[in-house]
């Protein structure tokens, strides 16, 4: 990089992390980590009181994920709409 011409404060600017929080990161997080123990919790009463089969827990994990990315993008277009 030095034969290229770069200054020792472009290389360290190239590599220095960028430690802004973004809040819609933050938010699709949320969403997935609630919706996928709720759907964990739901699947395990389901097993409980009714003997599903434990498969069901997966297939609702996906739902309910599928379901927060739906979620998410729709709060983050309407989000980045308003700005």
């Amino acid at each position: 990089m030095v034969e290229k011409g770069l200054s020792g404060e472009e290389i360290k600017a190239m590599y220095a992390k960028d430690f802004k929080r973004d809040p819609l990161n933050s938010l699709k997080w949320g969403i997935l980590f609630v919706l996928a123990g709720l759907a964990i919790l739901l699947g395990n009463l389901l097993h409980e009181y009714y003997r599903v089969e434990g498969g069901v827990i997966v297939g609702l994990v996906g739902v309910f994920i599928g379901a927060g990315l739906l979620l998410f993008y729709a709060i983050a277009t309407k989000k980045i709409k308003a700005q």
